[in-house]
């Protein structure tokens, strides 16, 4: 299921070069954001994503955690807010990227809350009940965009650029309109529909998976198969017509003997009565 979603406003704050308290606002179309290069741009996305996903508890810089986008000097919070549109709702997702604290509620226009759809721990590392409960609300939220890789390679032109031929294949399944099923993988699984449908699959110009050259199958498909139990009845339906023909005419020959019949006896009746008069 793909939603719409609108990215409506983002808070961060001690996130990277984004120390203090900083508030974004998306464009309802194309919008631009310049600035020189190590200026936060990439921080930002990188802000976005993490209010939906969270931060790992890594301590190594050079990997994608906490250690790598919390911002150095004294001790700040590390926390950030992102407001979207999901089809017809507003979304308020908050979440402290440190505690992984996390609260989502829809909101009105103002921001005011009008239900609250999750309050606890969201730890992307976590498998307690709290953090499976938020991965539910989220998929029902985002649908397959839940998948963080998948929402990286779909929302997010981070760098570096990936180089063609070696796109997710996730953002392939999505854009081919297949869920989570890729493009080889749709072709095999509907060319085998159509083989339980037809056996004239090489008539149909149909290429079986890792196949060279379009070929027949060997078996009968359902249409086959109801093909011949359509003759087969109506061999049936004729030889009944015919039984039925022949039986009916049976019944018109004795009902003629039995009119003859009564006939002659009648007849003689008549004879046995004459006789006694002339006697």
């Amino acid at each position: 299921m793909i939603r719409r979603i609108d990215w409506l406003r983002l808070d961060l704050e001690g996130f990277g070069v984004w120390r203090e308290p900083t508030r974004f606002h998306f464009p309802d179309r194309l919008g631009l954001f310049r600035l020189p290069n190590e200026r936060g741009k990439s921080t930002l996305v990188a802000g976005l994503r993490a209010c939906l996903f969270g931060l790992p508890n890594k301590t190594d810089p050079r990997d994608h955690g906490i250690a790598r986008y919390r911002s150095w000097g004294q001790p700040r919070p590390c926390r950030g807010v992102l407001e979207a549109r999901l089809d017809d709702r507003r979304i308020l997702f908050r979440r402290d990227f440190v505690s992984h604290d996390t609260r989502v509620d829809v909101v009105d226009d103002a921001g005011g809350s009008l239900e609250s759809l999750f309050s606890g721990q969201a730890n992307p590392e976590g498998r307690n009940p709290s953090t499976r409960a938020y991965e539910v609300l989220l998929r029902d939220l985002l649908g397959e965009l839940a998948d963080e890789e998948l929402f990286a390679a779909t929302f997010l032109v981070e760098q570096p650029v990936v180089p063609a031929g070696e796109t997710d294949e996730a953002l392939g399944r999505l854009v081919s309109g297949v869920g989570r099923v890729g493009g080889d993988e749709a072709c095999a699984r509907l060319f085998e529909e159509v083989k339980s449908l037809t056996r004239f699959t090489g008539d149909r110009e149909l290429l079986a998976p890792e196949s060279t050259r379009p070929t027949n199958q060997r078996t009968d498909g359902a249409i086959e198969q109801r093909k011949k139990e359509l003759e087969a009845l109506e061999a049936t339906r004729v030889e009944t017509v015919a039984r039925f023909d022949a039986l009916v005419d049976l019944e018109d020959r004795r009902d003629r003997a039995e009119a003859r019949s009564a006939q002659a006896e009648e007849e003689l009746r008549h004879a046995a009565a004459d006789l006694e008069r002339i006697e």
